[in-house]
C-alpha cells in the first residue's frame, strides 16, 4: 500500500514517515532500515568528521536503493565541511 500526499510525493517515498537524524543512533544502518522499509532515512551526522560522514553515506548506498538524508547540525563550526562531503558523494554518483 502506497500512501499518497505531498510529503511521499516529495521524497519519493511510500509512507509518510521521516526518520529523526539522531546523532551517535541515527548511522547508515537505521537510515537504510527505514528507507528500505518505505519511509525517509536519515543519517544523522552531528558526531560526525567528513570521512566518516562519507563511509556512512557509502554504506547507506550500498543497501538500499531508495531515497534517504543526511541531518547536519548547521550550527556547528565544521558544517560547511560536512555540506560538502555530502555534495561530493552526490557528485561521484552521478559521475558513474
Amino acid at each position: 500500500m502506497q500512501i499518497d500526499n505531498a510529503v511521499t510525493r516529495l521524497f519519493n517515498i511510500q509512507y509518510p514517515v521521516v526518520q529523526a537524524g539522531m546523532v551517535w543512533a541515527a548511522g547508515w544502518k537505521l537510515a537504510a532500515a527505514v528507507s528500505n522499509c518505505g519511509g525517509l532515512g536519515l543519517i544523522g551526522a552531528g558526531s560526525m568528521k567528513p570521512a566518516l560522514l562519507r563511509l556512512h553515506i557509502l554504506q547507506c548506498r550500498a543497501v538500499t536503493g531508495r531515497p534517504f538524508g543526511v541531518n547536519i547540525p548547521l550550527l556547528r563550526g565544521d558544517a560547511e565541511e560536512l555540506v560538502s562531503a555530502v555534495q561530493n558523494c552526490v557528485l561521484c554518483d552521478r559521475m558513474r
